[in-house]
């Protein structure tokens, strides 16, 4: 006897093959997987948000549902902007009196990185597929180093303020928000910015870029709000939400469930020929 998927328990017929029957494994294998993922807290649709003021603290936000929640409360430290981490728990964020910090989502608590130095480190993106994190005073574009918060110049913004920044893997560029609420992709080798276009709205404080959707997303207030950008730069209204938040991040997936994913798709796809 084996259990099919459905959970309905069936005869093995004869002439199975022992190909059908790995065949059959990896397709349980494969759908348990697939609930594993989208049923987890760091699913496509979850994202967190940092903010200052009344809205201090680490928020999640449903992506899907358009709703926020105050994950965890960070007495003594509120927030300019943040952006994805470098594993499966955290992201990064930087705080209003100039320090970087490890921000973990999943046991609530922050950890110092260390100080930018005389540098006014106001907001950040990750690039995760090369490892570099990138920061602007609003006006300069930086490397950040991820041990000692150590700040680098690459160069000027074109005398541009960006206010919001996230890096677009699908074009290899930072892509940026500035103070007169237009759009501009960002070169991350010299800073060099190209106008794309206005945002149609009033204040975006971040964007997130993701990589599951190809899409970007934006925070803004005046009105509170959660968007989504288009090709033109434009941001498009999808929420109201009730936070004013300023910076937007996610951790990376999980490896151990790429991983698994991974090593599942090939023997579900490959079927023997029958004779």
């Amino acid at each position: 006897m084996r259990t099919r998927f459905t959970g309905e328990v069936v005869p093995v017929t004869p002439g199975t093959s022992a190909e059908d029957k790995r065949i059959s494994d990896r397709c349980i294998l494969l759908c348990f997987l697939f609930i594993i993922i989208i049923t987890s807290p760091l699913s496509a649709t979850m994202i967190y948000g940092v903010g200052a003021g009344d809205s201090q603290g680490v928020y999640s936000i449903n992506v899907d549902a358009g709703t926020t929640s105050l994950r965890f409360a960070t007495p003594g430290i509120e927030w300019y902007g943040a952006t994805d981490g470098d594993d499966e728990s955290s992201i990064f964020g930087v705080s209003l009196d100039g320090s970087l910090y490890r921000i973990d989502v999943v046991a609530k608590a922050t950890t110092a990185v260390g100080s930018f130095g005389t540098v006014a480190i106001k907001e950040l993106a990750y690039d995760e597929l090369n490892d570099v994190l990138y920061g602007t005073d609003y006006s300069s574009l930086y490397s950040i180093d991820i041990v000692t918060a150590s700040a680098t110049l690459i160069g000027s913004l074109g005398g541009n303020a960006f206010w919001a920044m996230d890096y677009d893997a699908s074009i290899g560029k930072l892509v940026g928000v500035s103070g007169e609420n237009s759009t501009y992709s960002i070169e991350t080798a010299t800073g060099a910015v190209t106008i794309v276009g206005p945002t149609g709205q009033e204040r975006i404080t971040d964007l997130w870029y993701d990589p599951v959707s190809g899409k970007t997303l934006a925070v803004g207030y005046n009105p509170n709000g959660l968007y989504t950008m288009d090709s033109s730069g434009a941001a498009l209204p999808i929420w109201a939400i009730n936070e004013r938040i300023l910076g937007l991040g996610r951790p990376i997936p999980e490896p151990c469930t790429l991983i698994l994913l991974a090593a599942a798709l090939p023997g579900v796809m490959r079927r023997k020929r029958p004779a």
